[in-house]
């Protein structure tokens, strides 16, 4: 059985994904609602990647983590929003990196 991929975001974040093929596309108008249906997601064992915009990570705080951490078969990743602080490219391949094998590793 293939997993699959499911995106939480704004509307726009949400329709573009769907354009690109991500059928499972879902929209929060904040921290709690992310929180809420990402713990649906990750609780059927049906995706193998969530990928969550920053500002709801930032709105749902240390849950983010802790809901990451807690679904060991599942890939939390954040994606930057337009709302809020931007990253480098180079941070947030750092930060998928670290996620996906467990320490950081430093690019020069």
């Amino acid at each position: 059985m293939s997993k699959k991929i499911a995106v939480i975001g704004d509307e726009e974040v949400a329709s573009l994904f769907k354009l690109v093929g991500v059928l499972d596309s879902f929209t929060a108008k904040d921290g709690g609602a992310a929180r809420d249906l990402l713990r649906k997601l990750a609780e059927t064992g049906d995706y193998a990647l969530v990928i969550l915009t920053q500002n709801l990570a930032d709105e749902m705080g240390r849950e983010f983590e802790e809901l990451a951490a807690k679904f060991k078969n599942l890939a939390v990743i954040t994606l930057p929003s337009r709302i809020g602080p931007s990253l480098k490219k180079a941070d947030v391949l750092r930060e998928i990196i670290r996620r996906a094998i467990g320490f950081e590793v430093f690019i020069k």
